[in-house]
């Protein structure tokens, strides 16, 4: 048989037993263009490398903008994302190629997994990328915590344009089972049950932190850059690129928890009170930043002025006596009961101390009598955060009274996080 016609069959039997270009084999193509993107990264990580943990503020906060545009397949491609341990898995062009050469290791040429048809095709789309998104990790992050420094660089040579916070929020855990019986306790002298447990038959089942910080993450990345980083973030990133700012609406503690974690705030857990006399009362205090709420939709009787919140209780004559109150300001506990006095109230009790104000606010509350009618008012005075004193300021939104105390030089000023807030 001559030399071209063996050639020729195996050729055929090569393609009959479905050989082709191998992973190992891409790679070894492709020496160059992972050399290159090596040395991108290596730049990037270095240039994040030199700023201290949370020091986002350093840099300008990213915007959303149509100038990132990301794609794992099909479509314009200027931005990846790079870095991250918990963080990391979503499918990308950078994140695919890394994986090929993973995958080539410890393989020849001619061995181990096929390429794609796909594969040849990421290479060209990572030699697109403009902008890549590093994800800085903190290094107290726990398996039920997740937090991390987030930096855009960009450029030729490269720098960082913009930076931001992320915080992954932290795992939830939770069960599901049967009841199947009851064990109890009896006092055998007097025949009664004194303590009782449930037998529950089933599994326990909840999510990591870094799961949920995965979660989270494109909606971050949309949030803050406009990028459609996810399957399910295209509405998203596509409402904030055109200016939209999530309104404190209905739950007004997600606003403020973006706005903290955006600037980089190292605590996002806050404390939360119900039905308390002056609203529902949620609060921050992270960073040098002190953040508190006091929603007085679910208080009926609570009236708000211009530099208090006033409660005496929730009948008609109630509300009026706080409605008088609140229309004006006190300096001190000590003026309101001159007050209360002018209008026929007797102060019941202690006199409350003229505490200090170190977030821009006191509450303090009364008990007073009128023709044998004992009431107590509650008295949340923000006078201070009105005046903007002491790195104080506050902003009202309905029956909303939300006060921003600090100047932290990783988060910023109060008046700056309380405009941020209030979407201006």
């Amino acid at each position: 048989m001559r030399t071209s016609a063996r050639v020729g069959l195996l050729v055929i039997a090569a393609l009959g037993c479905g050989c082709g270009k191998r992973v190992s084999g891409l790679v070894a193509e492709h020496k160059a263009d992972y050399e290159a993107l090596d040395a991108r990264i290596a730049q990037a990580n270095a240039l994040v490398a030199k700023v201290p943990e949370r020091g986002t503020r350093a840099f300008p906060r990213c915007k959303p903008t149509d100038a990132y545009s990301f794609s794992s397949s099909g479509g314009k491609h200027d931005t990846d994302v790079i870095g991250g341990v918990a963080l990391a898995g979503y499918p990308s062009p950078i994140a695919d190629v890394l994986e090929l050469r993973k995958k080539a290791a410890g393989n020849g040429r001619f061995s181990g997994p096929k390429a794609s048809s796909n594969d040849e095709e990421r290479f060209a789309r990572v030699k697109t990328v403009k902008n890549l998104v590093v994800l800085r990790e903190h290094k107290d992050s726990t398996e039920h915590h997740v937090s991390a420094d987030v930096f855009v660089v960009s450029g030729e040579p490269a720098k960082i344009t913009c930076a931001f916070g992320f915080d992954g929020g932290e795992g939830g855990y939770g069960s599901v089972g049967t009841v199947t019986g009851k064990e109890v306790w009896t006092d055998k002298r007097t025949g009664r049950v004194v303590r009782e447990r449930d037998h529950v038959e089933g599994a326990s089942s909840g999510s990591s932190g870094a799961t949920e910080a995965r979660n989270r993450l494109p909606g971050a990345l949309a949030r803050n850059l406009g990028l459609d980083y996810s399957y399910n973030t295209k509405d998203e990133a596509a409402k904030y690129r055109s200016g939209y700012k999530r309104p404190l609406g209905e739950f007004p503690t997600i606003r403020i928890k973006e706005v903290l974690e955006d600037r980089g705030a190292s605590n996002l857990r806050g404390f939360s009170q119900w039905n308390t006399p002056l609203g529902t009362n949620d609060g921050w205090n992270t960073d040098g930043t002190h953040v508190e709420m006091y929603d007085l939709t679910r208080s009926p009787g609570a009236v708000l002025g211009r530099e208090l919140v006033v409660n005496a209780g929730p009948q008609a004559e109630d509300v009026a006596l706080a409605t008088t109150l609140a229309g004006e300001s006190f300096a001190t506990p000590k003026d309101m009961i001159a007050r209360l006095k002018g209008l026929g109230q007797v102060l019941m009790g202690p006199e409350p101390p003229a505490l200090p104000t170190p977030y821009g606010f006191r509450k303090y509350e009364l008990k007073v009598s009128k023709g044998g009618k004992e009431r107590k008012v509650n008295v949340l005075d923000f006078a201070a955060a009105a005046r903007k004193q002491g790195d104080a300021t506050v902003r009202i939104d309905g029956r909303r009274v939300i006060l921003v105390q600090g100047n932290s030089p990783s988060l910023g000023p109060a008046e700056e996080i309380a405009n941020e807030i209030m979407g201006r």
